[in-house]
């Protein structure tokens, strides 16, 4: 056992603790204990001089002291991964842990409990060397380094998830080598800075739900429609203004399907992506190199939905709902043939709902819900399953199934003859004459009556010998 080199014990169901005298496999190169249920404090590593690939993740360590003498991270070691755990720690625990271990190329600390200053995580002979820092899920705060362009050799960075706030660093795109961007779900403020322009092998941005807002003029730097790997872009639930770039149209990563080069397996197996596809967030593992996605919704956004969009023909997911996007769908929507999910709901969208929907064959969301669009929902293939009337709603001017009203075009009146034309004015005449007649008799009755009337009031003597005929007359009848 002392000349052990590879263990790995994953997947296999373990409780309890980690034996301490598993440290004395002194010539370990790869340990790997991760997806069981191992609890209590991590392991003592301290004799394994040799280790270069350690994987802690995925089990149930909670220890809340700030020290603990028993693990240290081995001096060699250059993949160190101790995500998904309990882990309560502050900033100068990572510190201490990671200082001086300067093959350190990959750190994986998401989905914990650690918390302080995210600035200090980032200190140590190691930093010119890594490739990939993941510190997304815990309770960093602060701002984002100045200093995280001098990680040159970075390719991955997830802090999403977190505390942070202030602006997103100019510095950032001194990271020429970053492909994997993710600092979604902070409190970030202010624009993207132009200099991310240079980290030209991007191929996931995702900036959502933060404060980020924009130049009115300047929606999102031109500059970015550059990355041409670029398969994921999501900006969502931010402040963005202005048009649509049409330049998008332009990403290379979106229009082919597995370009040569544009990736390979090993590159993405460590790569999760978190995205909302049809309309729920979905988790990506093994299959985070085929999502294609764009999503820009509840911004700002005006104008019309860009022609361009439709050459990118390999996306799989369209979101640019809760906008102020006006005019019509563009007519080519049909050809992004691989599209399964797509959401224009709450703009401005008029006119009719191209026909060429209809072809999308793996279409499974569609939301074009509270807009202004009209005349009959088109049908076929795989709009027939979208039975679901709510898809629609909020556009009353739409008809067909599934909503219960149905489309009836209005027939232009007949034009008439001339014998017709003679005969409704003749009608039209006589209609003339009898509001005439009567016209003239109730005003001759309103005369006579209201003179009759003023006589009496004006004629006391007239007024009493009326009275006095009127009561004999009665009399007389009554027979008094």
């Amino acid at each position: 056992m002392n000349q052990l080199q590879h263990l790995n014990l994953s997947h296999a169901n373990f409780t309890g603790i980690v034996p301490h005298n598993l440290g004395n496999l002194s010539r370990l190169r790869v340990l790997d204990l991760s997806r069981n249920s191992f609890t209590g404090e991590l392991p003592f590593l301290g004799n394994m001089n040799w280790l270069e690939y350690l994987d802690l993740s995925q089990n149930e360590y909670n220890f809340l002291s700030d020290h603990n003498p028993h693990f240290v991270l081995p001096k060699n070691v250059a993949h160190g991964d101790l995500s998904s755990n309990n882990l309560y720690h502050n900033t100068n625990w990572i510190s201490n842990l990671v200082s001086d271990k300067c093959s350190l190329k990959s750190l994986q600390l998401n989905a914990n409990q650690l918390y302080g200053d995210i600035s200090r995580v980032m200190t140590g002979c190691w930093i010119n060397k890594l490739e990939n820092l993941n510190l997304w899920g815990n309770y960093f705060n602060d701002t984002i380094p100045v200093f995280l362009g001098k990680l040159a050799a970075l390719t991955e960075l997830d802090i999403s998830e977190n505390n942070l706030s202030g602006l997103i660093p100019n510095s950032i795109g001194g990271a020429y080598f970053l492909q994997w961007l993710h600092l979604n779900n902070n409190s970030l403020t202010g624009q993207l800075p132009s200099t991310l322009k240079n980290c030209t092998l991007l191929r996931v941005l995702d900036v959502g739900d933060n404060n980020l807002h924009n130049d009115f003029y300047v929606p999102i730097p031109p500059a970015f429609c550059q990355f041409y790997r670029l398969q994921v872009m999501d900006v969502s639930n931010n402040k963005f203004t202005g048009y649509i770039p049409r330049c998008f149209g332009n990403f290379s990563g979106m229009t082919v399907i597995n370009p040569s080069g544009f990736f390979n397996d090993s590159e993405w197996s460590s790569v999760a992506l978190k995205q909302v596809i049809k309309g729920v967030q979905r988790e990506y593992t093994t299959t985070s190199k085929y999502v294609v996605n764009l999503d820009l919704s509840n911004n700002y956004f005006v104008g019309e939905i860009p022609l361009e969009l439709t050459r990118l023909f390999v996306f799989i997911g369209l979101n640019i709902s809760r906008n102020h996007l006006g005019g019509n769908i563009p007519t080519k929507i049909g050809d992004l043939k691989l599209l399964e999910s797509l959401d224009l709901s709450n703009n401005n969208l008029v006119e009719e709902i191209p026909q060429s929907l209809s072809i999308l064959m793996f279409l499974s969301h569609l939301n074009m819900s509270n807009n202004n669009m009209s005349g009959p929902i088109p049908t076929g293939h795989q709009l027939q399953v979208l039975e679901d009337p709510s898809i629609y709603s909020g556009n009353p001017r739409l008809c067909g199934p599934p909503l219960m009203k149905f489309h009836t075009e209005e027939k232009p009146a007949p034009t008439p003859t001339p014998q017709e034309e003679e005969e409704e004015d003749e009608d039209e005449d006589e209609r003339l004459e009898e509001i005439y007649f009567y016209a003239f008799v109730i005003s001759g009755f309103a005369t006579s009556f209201w003179g009759f009337v003023g006589l009496l009031l004006f004629k006391p003597t007239w007024k009493q010998a009326l009275f006095r005929l009127v009561e004999v007359t009665l009399c007389k009848m009554l027979g008094y």
